[in-house]
């Protein structure tokens, strides 16, 4: 049992379900398949291009990534930052999405 505003630690492990998984799970194929790194500015509007998207989409995937720390910087050479999946990403890619939950309702 679970204290009362506490999430359960075994489903907290994977972000939940959502809406974009789909589009996730495309936009982050695309990021692996970037050798050199993901640049938002560049390969954002490239990666629209491709999917038929609105540029502020790829974007909005972008953050959505980030804020479920799917993907993560690195530095291949100082001052240079550029994205790429996260271990945490890659494990979400491995897993179906019908296999994601979705939160109960006294979680967060």
């Amino acid at each position: 049992m679970v204290a009362k505003g506490h999430a359960d630690p075994t489903r907290a492990s994977l972000p939940t379900h959502s809406a974009l998984d789909e589009f996730l799970r495309l936009f982050l194929r695309s990021v692996e398949g970037q050798p050199d790194g993901y640049r938002p500015v560049l390969d954002g509007p490239r990666l629209a291009s491709e999917h038929g998207w609105p540029e502020a989409f790829s974007q909005a995937l972008f953050d959505s990534a980030f804020g479920r720390r799917l993907i993560e910087p690195y530095q291949p050479r100082p001052k240079l930052v550029r994205w790429r999946v996260s271990r945490r990403g890659r494990e979400w890619l491995a897993t179906p999405i019908d296999t994601v939950t979705a939160p109960g309702p006294h979680e967060p």
